[in-house]
């Protein structure tokens, strides 16, 4: 009988959790207007430090989307459907994995899985901006040597 009750003490309390943790507002990536719309509300549901960590995983997502995972495939999209925007097109096939139906916290568990290829990504472009640089001192000063 102990047992019993204790089980359906267990049942009670995970069905209140789980019931608690479903009404948590969620990501829809179903189209532009729609993942505007529920980012707001999961915002409005957040605490002001939670709202700024969802803010910087929408920001890492994003960058980590548009230029490294969609790098190859946004021209492909844009030439199959040519009447979609390039937002629409990040929302609808490069979020939908990392934050359709999710909630905040979903998602900002999503954008620490993607630092360490952000970390790489920026790696990459600090040292290729530092070779272009080099690139055009080295034509700036082989131009001054020319002209003199």
């Amino acid at each position: 009988m102990k047992k019993l009750f204790l089980l359906a003490l267990c049942g009670v309390f995970l069905f209140g959790f789980s019931k608690a943790f479903a009404d948590e507002p969620r990501v829809s990536t179903k189209d532009v207007d729609t993942f505007k719309d529920s980012v707001e509300k999961v915002k409005a549901s957040l605490s002001e430090r939670k709202a700024s960590k969802f803010n910087d995983a929408l920001g890492n997502i994003y960058v980590y989307v548009v230029n490294i995972e969609l790098q190859e495939t946004l021209a492909e999209a844009l030439k199959k459907d040519k009447d979609s925007s390039l937002s629409n097109i990040v929302v609808t096939q490069g979020f939908k994995k990392y934050m359709d139906d999710k909630t905040a916290d979903q998602i900002i568990e999503e954008a620490k899985k993607l630092q360490p290829e952000l970390e790489q990504y920026y790696k990459e472009q600090v040292e290729r901006l530092r070779k272009a640089r080099e690139a055009r001192k080295a034509a700036e000063d082989a131009s001054k040597n020319n002209n003199n």
